[in-house]
């Protein structure tokens, strides 16, 4: 008898599992939360004086990516400077993996400035439904850009010289002063005196 109704019960409750199992979920939906997944990856892989390698992962259904470039802040984005869109199918995997989502890829910016902190994030984009990702971001700073070939110091002036295909955007001018203290070494610092902007190229001398 005992075993006769605990076969019932159990007959019971797994047709209430099929009943439940075929009703509809009702329930709310976010729509903020429909749309493509982040980049797992996002990394600087080399910086020099004026260009930048990044890597990142690619994201499944992208047909773009959005990169802004922000100068000066870290991860603030109150400067943006460039945006740079790269279309999905104009990539080259770097490591092609068996998904998009594993596979890695290489992106080479120019003409960027020397000696300066820059804050980058990206976003994957899918133009055919218009659902986008959150962004993923990072930061770096490039190095020091020397592009004198040449420089000639005169009694009350100094002149330098550059190839006209580069652009000076600052000339730092600094002197060596030696520090004396009581019972230690003497040691030398440069100590910056002045800064100069400059707004265009020049193929001839500049007297400073």
């Amino acid at each position: 008898m005992k075993i006769r109704n605990f076969y019932y019960i159990l007959l019971g409750i797994l047709t209430f599992s099929v009943v439940a199992c075929e009703e509809a979920n009702e329930w709310g939906v976010d729509t903020s939360h429909d749309r493509l997944f982040r980049s797992t990856k996002f990394e600087v892989k080399e910086t020099n004086p004026t260009s930048a390698l990044l890597s990142f992962r690619g994201v499944t259904n992208a047909t773009k990516y959005v990169f802004d470039f922000s100068e000066g802040d870290s991860l603030l984005f109150n400067n943006i400077v460039f945006t740079t869109n790269i279309l999905a199918d104009t990539l080259t995997a770097y490591n092609k993996e068996t998904s998009e989502v594993k596979t890695e890829y290489h992106v080479l910016f120019l003409n960027l400035n020397g000696t300066t902190r820059y804050s980058v994030r990206l976003k994957a984009v899918d133009e055919n439904t218009g659902m986008e990702s959150g962004y993923v971001q990072l930061c770096f700073d490039t190095t020091d850009e020397q592009i004198f070939t040449t420089v000639t110091p005169g009694t009350t002036n100094v002149s330098l010289n550059w190839q006209a295909d580069k652009k000076a955007t600052r000339i730092e001018y600094g002197e060596l002063v030696k520090t004396e203290i009581e019972g230690e070494e003497a040691k030398t610092d440069t100590i910056w005196l002045l800064r100069m902007s400059l707004r265009q190229r020049s193929n001839k001398p500049e007297n400073w």
